[in-house]
């Protein structure tokens, strides 16, 4: 799984609860595991994490999917990146919080190129892989999810 579903951005668009409650299952997770390799503390994670699904809910009306594969994730990545900067930026830590060591991080995760940025990625096409799978666990075999979620998620060889 590479992408987020059009159609879920479409439902989210147009503020169908159900698609935030899945939203909120799949990302918050994700974006609450990003931030904590950072050097900040608990508290600030969750501020952090809060206001990146609090730009979702504002913003995402205003996202226009271009058809390409990852352009959510992109998206979502470089609204981490801002947000976390500005926060910091905000509580005059951005050069306290491990200086260079931290921006430099942060300059990694916003270049789509970086090592950083493709295990955020990969970490998000899992991530969104398993919400999914759990809630077709009813509709398949549980041998059939198990040997899909090795491969897909998990990565080993078929």
């Amino acid at each position: 799984m590479h992408s987020t579903h059009i159609s879920l951005i479409q439902k989210l668009a147009h503020g169908e609860l159900h698609a935030w409650d899945e939203v909120e299952q799949v990302y918050r997770p994700l974006i609450q595991k990003w931030l904590r390799r950072y050097p900040l503390q608990a508290c600030d994670v969750e501020d952090l994490v809060q206001e990146v699904m609090t730009v979702l809910v504002r913003d995402l009306r205003e996202f226009r999917h271009n058809g390409r594969v990852g352009a959510f994730r992109k998206w979502l990545r470089t609204t981490c990146v801002n947000l976390t900067r500005n926060y910091l930026r905000r509580r005059n830590t951005l050069n306290a919080t491990g200086s260079s060591s931290f921006h430099e991080m942060l300059t990694q995760l916003a270049d789509p190129r970086s090592d950083m940025a493709r295990e955020f990625d990969l970490a998000h096409d899992r991530m969104v892989v398993r919400g999914l799978l759990s809630r077709l666990s009813r509709q398949f075999e549980p041998h059939t999810l198990k040997v899909f979620r090795m491969h897909v998620v998990d990565g080993k060889s078929a």
